[in-house]
């Protein structure tokens, strides 16, 4: 089942008018079948990420990841993956923000309590406030999983403030959730 985005939610959620138009356009430049009055089309989130990139799609992401188990598991891999990162890196992150995601994993899959959840959140955040330095980058992709899983927050800064590998990896793993193909378990090997 394929991950639609349409242009109200996006701007609904508070999405630039003018970047939007310039995406539409570049989305028909590359052969993307719009209608003229686009305010009704629904993309492929797949489709974002081949024709416009990794930032275009985990931005269009965020708008929907309410509806999506699919895109809050993403979040929680992209968490683990941190986590994991750091241990490779001979730092061990604080066990709040491994629970944090193992619990956001759970609430994705109804298994867990939006209570849970929020208690989840908080200690990762907690974790996340006095990991110091060594371990920031790890506690807080796991406190903003936690949150982007429950609504709380936008999708997380693990965007923002990764290398290329990372990014890579990203892209890779959003597009399995996309394309429903068989997950392996999150894991550097593929870094």
């Amino acid at each position: 089942m394929s991950i639609l985005i349409s242009y109200r939610a996006l701007r609904k959620g508070g999405a630039c008018a003018d970047g939007l138009r310039a995406h539409v356009a570049t989305l028909r430049r590359a052969g993307v079948a719009i209608p003229r009055r686009y305010s009704t089309a629904e993309i492929p989130l797949l489709t974002i990420l081949d024709v416009l990139g990794l930032d275009a799609a985990l931005a269009a992401a965020s708008y929907v990841r309410g509806e999506s188990p699919r895109l809050r598991l993403f979040a929680t891999d992209c968490a683990e993956w941190a986590l994991l990162r750091e241990r490779a890196a001979g730092r061990e992150s604080d066990p709040r923000s491994w629970t944090a995601v193992e619990c956001a994993r759970a609430y994705a899959r109804g298994r867990a309590t939006a209570e849970e959840l929020v208690a989840a959140w908080d200690a990762a955040g907690a974790a996340a406030r006095y990991a110091g330095a060594a371990t920031w980058y790890a506690g807080d992709a796991a406190w903003a999983a936690a949150g982007y899983v429950a609504g709380y927050a936008s999708w997380p800064f693990v965007v923002a403030t990764v290398g290329d590998a990372e990014r890579r990896w990203q892209a890779a793993r959003l597009r399995l959730y996309l394309t429903d193909a068989d997950l392996p378990p999150v894991g550097l090997e593929a870094a």
